[in-house]
C-alpha cells in the first residue's frame, strides 16, 4: 500500500538532496487522499543524516490542490 503514495515521488525528486546534499525545488499535484505527506521522505533524510537534517529549504516542494491529514506533520530540518 505504502508503494504508491505521493511521498516515494517525492524521495525520487529529492534525490540530489538526499545523496549530496543539493537544493531541490518543484511543484507537485496533491489531492486529499495524500495522507501524512513528508513522512517518508522525512524518515530517508534522517536515515542519511540523522535529527540534524539538511540545511534549511534543501528541500522546497510547492504542493497544488487539497491536501489529506497531518499534511507536513512529520517534516525534519531541510524540508
Amino acid at each position: 500500500a505504502l508503494a504508491h503514495v505521493l511521498d516515494r515521488q517525492l524521495v525520487i525528486k529529492a534525490a540530489p538532496a538526499l545523496e549530496e546534499r543539493k537544493p531541490v525545488t518543484g511543484k507537485m499535484q496533491i489531492r486529499n487522499v495524500d495522507r501524512s505527506v513528508g513522512g517518508i521522505l522525512s524518515f530517508e533524510l534522517t536515515r542519511q543524516y540523522g535529527g540534524v537534517g539538511l540545511p534549511d529549504d534543501t528541500i522546497h516542494i510547492t504542493f497544488q490542490g487539497s491536501s489529506g491529514q497531518s499534511f507536513g506533520n512529520f517534516l525534519v530540518p531541510g524540508i
